[in-house]
């Protein structure tokens, strides 16, 4: 999105374009691997990224909390 000038397919503004950013801008300063998986595919890490974000949305707004598992919670052993 970035490189379209953050248009979608079908040239229209990607939505939530500034937590997109926002997010570019975090991995300046984090090691993140970014993996494609198919949604609602079983994927095991998907599903737990999918729960671990719903309880962040019930949860606290704290930044300052930490997975459990020293931060890998959303990586797949799978680099394809």
């Amino acid at each position: 999105w970035q490189r379209s000038g953050w248009l979608n397919s079908r040239k229209e503004p990607v939505e939530n374009q500034d937590l997109w950013k926002r997010l570019l801008e975090l991995t300046r300063t984090h090691r993140v691997r970014w993996i494609k998986v198919q949604g609602h595919g079983g994927d095991e890490l998907n599903n737990r990224c999918d729960y671990l974000a719903r309880q962040a949305l019930r949860g606290s707004s704290s930044g300052d909390r930490q997975p459990p598992d020293g931060g890998n919670i959303c990586s797949s052993k799978n680099t394809e």
